[in-house]
């Protein structure tokens, strides 16, 4: 299953937050390799590596920039046509922007039709994103300031059956109105 959470950091600073992933490991795809810095335009970024595909599932940049992206496992996938492109790469041709406004802008642009259902996530010191790629269209699913903790998941068992009880345990971990702000790091781990 995989998850993106996003969390606050009031601590350090206006906008501080903290993005944390975890991956879908099939047990026939090999492990990841290490994580490659790079040049993207005028940013510097930073993403692992996909060693069958070659792309990758999260990067940042040092405008403050991350991405991740997820997996869309619909009841009904739609039907595709010819060669589809690898969503792995959506991340780096993203990574030269400034912002999550600025990605926005070309995300939208993807070809839904040339890849498989996709997820992305964007998030910058001001503001953060869902968008969602079903091979039909590509929406803007959400966006707003950073206001408490965010989740994201997917499964290949089928995102609706995980949905639920993956959202009941990060309510339960990360959004108890009784958790100390300043302990949301340490949840989120547990939680991850």
């Amino acid at each position: 299953m995989c998850t993106v959470t996003i969390v606050g950091l009031p601590g350090e600073g206006p906008g501080a937050f903290r993005f944390a992933c975890n991956r879908d490991e099939l047990r026939t795809r090999r492990p990841a390799r290490p994580p490659v810095a790079g040049r993207f335009g005028p940013r510097s970024g930073l993403h692992p590596v996909d060693a069958d595909a070659g792309g990758t599932w999260v990067g940042a940049n040092d405008a403050g920039l991350v991405l991740s992206l997820l997996n869309l496992n619909l009841p009904e996938p739609p039907p595709q046509e010819g060669p589809l492109a690898s969503r792995g790469a959506i991340i780096p041709a993203l990574l030269h922007h400034e912002s999550v406004a600025d990605a926005i802008v070309d995300a939208v642009e993807i070809d839904p039709a040339g890849q498989k259902p996709f997820r992305l996530v964007l998030a910058d010191r001001r503001e953060r994103a869902l968008l969602r790629g079903d091979g039909r269209r590509i929406e803007l699913v959400e966006r707003s300031e950073h206001v408490g903790p965010f989740m994201v998941t997917s499964s290949g068992l089928g995102d609706h059956l995980v949905e639920a009880p993956r959202r009941q345990l990060f309510e339960r971990m990360l959004l108890d109105p009784a958790l100390d702000p300043e302990s949301l790091p340490a949840a989120q781990d547990a939680f991850h």
